[in-house]
C-alpha cells in the first residue's frame, strides 16, 4: 500500500490472520468469496477469489485471470492455488483438505446463488452464517489504512477545487461530473468510488440524483457529493456552492443551520460515544430550526476499502465508536422545488474527540458568474 508520499505502508496481513483465528473454535474454517474481504486478509484485489482459514492453514484460491497477480501481491503466509472449478466448490474441497469439519461465511457476503453452491458441495462440513467476523476487524483502521484514506481524501479535494475553479454558465451536470472523475485519475486514484453526484438548482434537492443534461444557470445552487479509490481505501466529499450573485434568504438560512448541525455531529464524535447521539446531535439542530421533516437520511457512515461500512451514524445504530474508526458526518436539508444543501466530511475517532480528514471550507461559498 502506497501512502501517497513516497514511501509504503504494509498491512498487517499476519495480524488480521490472528484476529480472525481467535473467532474460530475447534476444527472450524472460515471461508470468504467475497473481495474486499479477501483483499483485506490476503492482499489481492480480485473480483473472483476465495480464501479459506484454519487455525494453521490460509489458502487464497483463484482463477487462471489473478494467478500471476496473486503471486505478486499476496500476502507471505498464504497458499495460493490456481483453480478451474467452481469456486464455491475449490473452498469446500480445501476445507475438507485442512481437516475443517465446520465451516463459517459471513452471510452478507455471500450471493444466493453463491451460498446455495456452498451447500451442495458441503459433504462433511457443517456450515454456519456469523455475522460480522471481519467486518468487525475492519472497523477499525489501522496507521496504513488511515494513510490511504488521506490520500484519497487529497485527491477528492485537489480535483473537486481543480473542477469548480472552472465552472461556467452553461455546463451540464454530468459534464462537471466527468471533469471530477477525470481529475481523479489524472491524480492516480483509480476511480471514483461511487458514481459522482452533480446537481444544480432545485435538483439539489435530490438526496442521491444522477447528474444528468441539466445546464447551470446564474442564481442556482450547486451540489456535488463525490470521492475516490486510491490504495484501495474510498473517500467521499459533499460541499454546496451558490452560483451566481443573489443568494435568496432561504438556501442562506438552510446552509447555516446544516453547517451547524455538522458541527454539532463532529462535536459528539468522541471513543465511547454512541453513534445514535451523533446522529441526534446533528438531527436536534435542524429539527430545532424547523426542517425535521427534510433531513431524512443517516448524519453518516463508517468507510475504508468499501464506501458504505458500519458502523453507522443514525437512529439505529446502537455501535459504540472506537478510536481508529473513519466515519463521514454528512447531515442535509432538501427542500424539493427549490432545492437543498448538504456539507459532509470525512473524521477519524480518537481517544477524546475527533479529527477532521477533509479541509475544504464548510462555511458558504459563493461562485461569481
Amino acid at each position: 500500500m502506497n501512502d501517497g508520499m513516497g514511501g509504503t505502508m504494509v498491512p498487517d496481513h499476519a495480524g488480521r490472520l490472528g484476529q480472525l483465528r481467535a473467532r474460530l473454535g475447534p476444527g472450524e474454517a472460515f471461508v470468504s468469496l467475497d473481495g474486499p474481504t479477501n483483499l483485506y486478509l490476503a492482499g489481492l484485489s480480485a473480483t473472483a477469489s476465495a480464501v479459506v482459514v484454519t487455525e494453521t492453514s490460509a489458502d487464497l484460491l483463484v482463477d487462471f485471470r489473478y494467478i500471476e497477480q496473486a503471486r505478486q501481491s499476496a500476502a507471505t503466509g498464504w497458499t495460493i492455488t490456481e483453480t478451474g472449478e467452481p469456486l464455491t466448490r475449490a473452498a469446500c474441497r480445501v476445507a475438507r483438505e485442512r481437516g475443517a469439519t465446520g465451516a463459517l461465511v459471513e452471510p452478507d457476503r455471500l450471493t444466493l446463488k453463491q451460498w446455495h453452491g456452498l451447500l451442495e458441495e458441503a459433504s462433511g462440513i457443517r456450515w454456519e452464517p456469523r455475522e460480522d467476523l471481519t467486518g468487525r476487524m475492519r472497523q477499525v483502521k489501522d496507521a496504513g489504512e488511515i494513510a490511504a484514506i488521506r490520500r484519497a481524501i487529497a485527491i477528492a479535494e485537489a480535483s473537486v477545487t481543480t473542477a469548480m475553479a472552472e465552472v461556467r454558465a452553461g455546463i451540464t451536470e454530468a459534464e462537471l461530473a466527468a471533469r471530477i472523475e477525470y481529475e481523479f485519475k489524472r491524480r492516480g486514484a483509480r476511480k471514483p468510488s461511487f458514481d459522482t453526484i452533480v446537481l444544480f438548482g432545485a435538483r439539489s434537492s435530490l438526496p442521491h440524483g444522477m447528474p444528468g443534461d441539466t445546464r447551470l444557470e446564474p442564481d442556482s445552487v450547486i451540489l456535488v457529493d463525490c470521492g475516490c479509490l486510491a490504495s484501495h481505501y474510498c473517500s467521499d466529499l459533499t460541499r454546496t456552492w451558490f452560483f451566481g450573485t443573489l443568494l435568496p434568504p432561504w438556501f442562506r438560512e438552510i446552509y447555516e443551520v446544516t453547517r451547524r448541525a455538522q458541527a454539532a455531529a463532529i462535536a459528539a464524535i468522541r471513543g465511547g460515544a454512541c453513534c445514535q447521539e451523533v446522529d441526534a446531535a446533528a438531527r436536534d439542530v435542524i429539527r430545532g430550526a424547523g426542517y425535521g421533516q427534510h433531513f431524512g437520511h443517516g448524519t453518516g457512515h463508517s468507510l475504508g476499502l468499501e464506501i458504505h461500512e458500519n458502523p453507522r451514524l443514525n437512529l439505529q445504530d446502537t455501535s459504540i465508536l472506537k478510536p481508529g474508526m473513519v466515519v463521514t458526518v454528512e447531515p442535509g436539508i432538501y427542500l424539493p422545488g427549490r432545492g437543498g444543501v448538504r456539507i459532509e466530511d470525512v473524521v477519524l475517532v480518537t481517544e477524546t474527540g475527533a479529527e477532521v480528514l477533509t479541509s475544504l471550507p464548510r462555511d458558504l461559498q459563493v461562485i461569481k458568474p
